[in-house]
């Protein structure tokens, strides 16, 4: 199996920068992009993502967990409603490339936790991505 992170991360990066909700509650979204110097908060950008193979007898396919990671530094509620816009948004999420098609994606883990600085605030949505090979 081939683990076509690039559609993964492409069809997020979509997704996210193209609803209107989202935007208008934060300053940027960097999925394809790294988080540029001085960035505005709140703001929300790509976290870690890994891979193992599901392959089957019938198929060859992959489990992915993807993290969207979102900053603020105003409050709880901040981060929520932006964590909320999020898992709006990514309902409609089934990409699929000449390589690899999305089967199955659903929302994995959750959580909200205050920085090591004591100011910033770090929202955390894990997605797991089913994939199988064309």
């Amino acid at each position: 199996m081939i683990i076509d992170y690039h559609t993964i991360q492409n069809n997020v990066d979509d997704l996210l920068y193209h609803d209107e909700k989202l935007n208008s509650l934060v300053k940027g979204v960097y999925i394809n992009r790294g988080v540029p110097d001085g960035a505005l908060f709140p703001y929300v950008s790509k976290g870690s993502a890994t891979s193992n193979p599901k392959d089957s007898k019938l198929t060859n396919g992959a489990s992915t967990i993807y993290q969207l990671d979102v900053w603020g530094r105003r409050d709880d509620w901040e981060i929520h409603e932006i964590m909320e816009a999020i898992q709006e948004t990514m309902k409609g999420f089934r990409p699929e490339s000449d390589k690899s098609k999305v089967f199955y994606s659903n929302l994995n883990y959750a959580d909200v936790q205050l920085d090591p600085d004591g100011i910033t605030r770090h929202g955390i949505l894990q997605y797991r991505i089913f994939t199988i090979q064309k």
